[in-house]
């Protein structure tokens, strides 16, 4: 009993990741009510067109809001959330969570083809982060209240606690830590209770009984229907990246006004497909519940499939603000339902068209974002129906293993290769990618001056305990590297003359470089490919050297781990 009431530090963090689903939760709250409060609706026949230039206006204020207060806020955000995971030691400021979220209203609100999933996990990481500076707790602390905080902002906007779950184990950690998982189980529990008090608990999808497994024959359309969302995500997130770096080298225009440029090119493309606009939220339950009356729907499908696949990277890809989830859902559901459609032509016995855009969702997903089990979980808490269960699995696994046969990144991890960053699968390269560089270097290094005289540098060398040391000439500047193979290979030459050699005339100047913010996976690789056992540190602004990095520093990981 005295255990149980005394204070400590699992005790405090039982009770913070209580506070940051809880505030996470109303925050979600607030932030989907305003969206319900001004979003702009697809227009119809009877709208004015001067209303085509509202995305353009919502992308103006939040290219505004980019350029001028936080230039992090643009995109996904997810990200964001795992560079700060891995470099940052979770450390997300107040001013980004502020300013995403309202780059990501003015987003949303004006019609772009984006979804709340992005500003409520970053709300969710922020408050998390928050909580665990204001602790002052360590960095692992700090990076386990962060990724609850995120997994609680999922959880609340999809109503998906066991989803949000896998979602921060498959995407944000990629691995399995005992006091993450309880922290984020705890978040996400209280966040999608709190959302439920305050918005109710209603079924995203609400499936018919029809909608099942009927026969094992329609493994083979299903098997079809995982090539193709493999297919269709892979080309998604091609696209997202042609349009965001074509906007990026887009140099002759300011930051700005590239948003209100995508909004315009939207709002024009809704000439043609008015459903465009919007993340798909509104749709995705409409054309599911449908019963396929009209003939001509599987037409306004394809047209509208092909739509959002340009809209969503034209929304974000031009540096609009909001998630991506929503809308690579609905055009999971409609290549679903062009699926479904083909295969009651060919086999009238299979279930409904709707049954194929249920898995159709769930396998674009998993095909996008490489998290096969949060994919499958989601649709069943979107659903709360179990009776697909098995063609869902067996679709989102085929999508899963196609898609990386395709490109082994996912969406989040082509962006983090552009900030330097590896997701790695295996768990001792994880464990390398975790450190930086600066955190195990030292700082006091002893040099060799080049005009050295190699008398003198072997009686240094036997004074000192290392196996190597820079190379520095006159203004201090490292110039090469001289360990044991140099000296070795210099008194293995025959003829060696007694006076005259210096440093300079001995020295390897291939040596391998690094910065003390790199992970330690790019200097062990540097090191590697110049076959050396050191790398020299340089710092970044004065390009002096700041340090050096040993292969035995980099076995005090191990050390660090047996603490």
């Amino acid at each position: 009993m005295h255990r149980l009431v005394v204070p400590s530090e699992n005790k405090i963090l039982v009770i913070l990741a209580f506070l940051v689903g809880l505030l996470t939760g109303v925050a979600a709250w607030g932030f989907i009510r305003l969206i319900e409060w001004v979003r702009f609706w697809p227009i119809d026949a009877g709208t004015p067109r001067w209303v085509l230039l509202i995305p353009a206006a919502g992308g103006l204020l939040c290219g505004l809001v980019v350029q001028y207060a936080e230039p992090l806020a643009r995109g996904t955000g997810t990200s964001d959330v795992i560079y700060a995971l891995r470099r940052r030691d979770g450390l997300i400021p107040g001013r980004y969570t502020f300013f995403k979220t309202l780059a990501s209203l003015f987003t949303i609100c004006s019609g772009g083809a984006a979804g709340p999933e992005a500003p409520g996990v970053a709300i969710g990481a922020g408050i998390g982060s928050l909580f665990g500076r204001w602790r002052k707790s360590s960095p692992e602390v700090v990076k386990n209240l962060t990724v609850a905080g995120a997994a609680a902002g999922f959880a609340a906007v999809f109503n998906a606690p066991i989803a949000a779950v896998l979602f921060a184990i498959e995407v944000l950690l990629r691995e399995f830590a005992s006091q993450a998982f309880a922290l984020v189980i705890l978040s996400t529990v209280t966040a999608s209770v709190t959302t439920r008090l305050l918005l109710g608990n209603e079924v995203f999808v609400k499936v018919p009984p029809t909608y099942s497994f009927n026969h094992v024959a329609e493994l083979f359309f299903y098997a079809i229907l995982g090539i193709l969302a493999a297919i269709v995500s892979k080309a998604f997130v091609q696209l997202y990246f042609f349009i965001e770096q074509a906007f990026d080298e887009w140099k002759s225009v300011p930051f700005y006004i590239k948003p209100m440029i995508g909004g315009l090119l939207i709002g024009l493309l809704t000439l043609g497909i008015p459903h465009v606009l919007g993340n798909g939220h509104v749709e995705i339950p409409q054309l599911i519940e449908s019963e396929f009356s009209n003939p001509w729907l599987w037409q306004v499908m394809a047209v509208l499939l092909l739509g959002k696949m340009i809209a969503t990277p034209l929304t974000i890809g031009s540096g609009g603000s909001g998630g991506i989830f929503i809308p690579f859902l609905l055009i999971g559901a409609l290549l679903g339902g062009l699926v479904g459609r083909m295969v009651h032509i060919i086999y009238p016995a299979a279930a409904p068209a709707g049954a194929y855009m249920l898995v159709g969702m769930g396998a674009v997903f998993a095909g996008v974002t490489y998290a096969p089990f949060t994919g499958i979980i989601l649709l069943f808490e979107l659903t709360q129906n179990y009776s697909l269960i098995l063609p869902l699995m067996f679709t989102v696994g085929i999508t899963t293993m196609v898609a990386r046969s395709l490109d082994p990144e996912s969406i989040d991890s082509r962006k983090l290769l552009k900030k330097g960053v590896v997701m790695h699968e295996t768990v001792e390269l994880r464990a390398l990618e975790n450190y930086r560089v600066g955190e195990l270097m030292a700082r006091s290094v002893d040099t060799i001056p080049e005009s050295m005289s190699l008398e003198k540098i072997t009686e240094f060398i036997g004074r000192h305990a290392h196996t190597g040391y820079p190379v520095v000439n006159a203004d201090g500047r490292v110039v090469g590297l001289i360990t044991y193979t140099e000296l070795h290979r210099t008194f293995n030459v025959e003829d060696l003359p007694e006076n005259g050699i210096i440093a300079r005339d001995i020295m390897r100047s291939d040596f391998p470089t690094a910065h003390a913010d790199e992970s330690l996976t790019e200097a062990v690789r540097r090191m590697q490919d110049r076959n050396a056992d050191r790398v020299i540190v340089i710092d970044s602004a004065s390009g002096q050297m700041a340090g050096i990095l040993t292969k035995g520093d980099i076995l005090g990981i191990y050390r660090r781990l047996l603490k």
